[in-house]
């Protein structure tokens, strides 16, 4: 079996609906997100108990940040990454993205700093903190 890795990145875009976004004030935001319960790459992590893989969830906190600036960027660094829950598809098709961003104390350098959590009510899924950097 061959892997496609073009494919892939492709295929991982549709795992996520974004329903709602907010600005809550100059450098936070907020997302409602629905994840596709139905999607493949569930139905390879795990085979049963299908469960969001933590560096998807990862790649949704770059891809809001990429949104919100409106640039590519590539992580550069990870403070902290604390997976408290698993993100079950069927106790959790539902969560909320918050992300703060700002920018590194160098304005020329393209690197921001950013905070994320994702959590379903008051169940804490992933809080990351770290760096991404424009490519």
């Amino acid at each position: 079996m061959s892997f496609n890795l073009v494919t892939y990145i492709k295929e991982t875009e549709t795992l996520f609906q974004i329903k709602a976004e907010r600005n809550l004030h100059g450098t936070s935001w907020q997302w409602e997100v629905h994840v596709s319960s139905s999607h493949p790459i569930l139905a390879a992590h795990f085979p049963g108990l299908p469960v969001v893989p933590g560096i998807m969830q990862l790649h949704l906190v770059r891809r809001a940040a990429e949104h919100v600036l409106k640039k590519s960027l590539a992580w550069e660094g990870l403070q902290k990454a604390k997976f408290f829950n698993p993100w079950t598809p069927s106790q959790a098709p539902v969560a909320l993205l918050m992300l703060s961003i700002q920018e590194g104390p160098d304005k020329t350098t393209g690197r921001w700093r950013v905070d994320a959590r994702i959590a379903h009510g008051e169940m804490a899924i992933l809080q990351v903190k770290g760096q991404l950097r424009a490519c």
